[in-house]
C-alpha cells in the first residue's frame, strides 16, 4: 500500500509543476494587465512556430484555464501511473505532435491552451486500454472527454 501511494504521488509531479505554470502564467496576464497570446501557436507562419510549445501554457480566459485544468491533471496523472517507463516519451510526443498538427492543419488564427495535450492523452489512454484489454483506462478517458 506504502509502495502505491509513492507510485500515485510520483505520478502527479509533473503534472502538478505543469498545472502550477498554467496558472502562473494566468496570473501574470491578470496581474499585469496583458495578454500572452501571441505566444501561442499560428498556423503556417513563422510567427506561430514557438507556439508549438508554449500554446498549452497560454489560456484565454480563466474559465479556458479552469476547463483544462481538470482533465489534464487526470489524463496526465493516468498516464504517469499506468505507464511510468514511456510516459515521458508519450507525453513529450502528444505535446509535440499536437502543436504540429495544429502549426500545419489550424485555421489561420492564434490557438492557445493545452486541449490538443488533452484529447491526446485521452485518445492514448482509450486506444491503449483497449489494446491491452484494460477497461480502467479506457472508460477513464471516455469518462473525461
Amino acid at each position: 500500500m506504502k509502495e502505491e501511494k509513492k507510485k500515485f504521488l510520483n505520478s502527479l509531479l509533473i503534472p502538478v509543476s505543469l498545472i502550477i505554470i498554467f496558472w502562473a502564467i494566468k496570473l501574470i496576464e491578470f496581474s499585469f494587465d496583458i495578454s500572452l497570446t501571441n505566444l501561442g501557436n499560428y498556423p503556417l507562419d513563422t510567427k506561430g512556430i514557438k507556439g508549438i510549445l508554449l500554446m498549452p501554457f497560454i489560456h484565454g480566459s480563466w474559465d479556458h484555464l479552469i476547463a483544462n485544468t481538470a482533465p489534464f491533471l487526470i489524463l496526465s496523472t493516468a498516464l504517469f501511473y499506468f505507464y511510468r517507463t514511456i510516459s515521458v516519451r508519450v507525453f513529450l510526443g502528444i505535446w509535440l505532435l499536437s502543436g504540429i498538427w495544429v502549426w500545419f492543419g489550424g485555421r489561420p488564427s492564434w490557438h492557445i491552451g493545452a486541449s490538443g495535450i488533452i484529447y491526446g492523452l485521452s485518445t492514448f489512454l482509450f486506444v491503449s486500454g483497449m489494446i491491452r484489454k484494460d477497461s480502467r483506462l479506457a472508460a477513464l478517458a471516455l469518462i473525461v472527454i
